[in-house]
């Protein structure tokens, strides 16, 4: 048995909530009707590194970010899936 057992549970599934309501926070934001007008020349942003398809690797919420700056995008019409049949490139 081990010790504390039930808080364990508890803080997991609290980091497990977390991570699921950042990624729901993250899909409204990164739509195009809201992010097109920060897309500026210059800007920095900050660039997830990770994989959506990877799986926690511990219980630390720390993400794995870096920072980049807009030098220019062009927006592509695409057949493709994801943000309403259009891509968009960033340089």
């Amino acid at each position: 048995m081990i010790e504390e057992e039930e808080s364990l549970k508890n803080y997991y599934n609290l980091i497990l909530q977390y991570k699921s309501l950042k990624k729901d926070i993250r899909e409204i934001v990164f739509t195009p009707k809201y992010c097109l007008p920060f897309l500026l020349p210059n800007r920095a942003v900050c660039l997830d590194c990770t994989n959506d398809d990877e799986e926690p690797q511990s219980f630390s919420i720390e993400d794995q970010d870096t920072w980049g700056v807009i030098m220019k995008f062009n927006k592509v019409k695409s057949l493709s899936e994801g943000w309403n049949s259009e891509n968009y490139f960033f340089v």
